[in-house]
């Protein structure tokens, strides 16, 4: 029918057999608690993989060495709070921030106003390296939310942060 779906692709699972894949997804709301520090981001969902597993809730770990896409979505919203509606996200590899990987985006101050930040990069990476996505924002007032299923129309829920990542290389 709709098969499975990788990155945004869709196919079957055995398409994919000897590849390197992974696509997780975070079902929990993360808060801001502190402007003056930033958040790592976690995923407690591994919605399919092979070659790349969850670490420690956060690190996204590669068995085999090669050049990856990845990508990260993560739906913010603001709740409340201060007025610098900011948000940075950006991506380390083994805890070091990457050069150049950080985009900033940016919220109204309507309450519940939402914004999809969008991280995509191709990296070469080593067996047993792993990558997080971290995130700061202004106001303690912004979240990393999922939205719920929803119905007329019939809606399905949303994840509050996926990260998705395939050899390319």
């Amino acid at each position: 029918m709709f098969g499975n779906r990788i990155n945004g692709f869709l196919g079957t699972a055995s398409s994919f057999s000897g590849a390197s894949y992974g696509s997780f997804e975070s079902s929990v709301q993360q808060l801001n608690p502190d402007i003056t520090k930033s958040n790592i981001v976690t995923f407690n969902s591994n919605t399919q993989s092979n070659g790349i597993s969850i670490v420690s809730t956060s690190q996204i770990t590669y068995a085999n060495s090669g050049i990856y896409l990845i990508n990260f979505l993560g739906q913010f919203a603001f709740v409340g709070g201060a007025s610098n509606f900011n948000i940075t996200v950006w991506y380390a590899l083994n805890g070091t921030p990457i050069p150049d990987s950080s985009y900033t985006f940016t919220t109204t101050s309507a309450q519940n106003a939402q914004i999809l930040a969008n991280l995509e990069d191709i990296v070469t990476i080593s067996a047993g390296q792993y990558i997080q996505v971290y995130w700061w924002a202004g106001t303690t007032g912004i979240t990393l939310t999922p939205t719920a299923a929803a119905s007329n129309p019939t809606r399905p829920a949303s994840p509050s942060a996926n990260f998705n990542t395939f050899r390319v290389g």
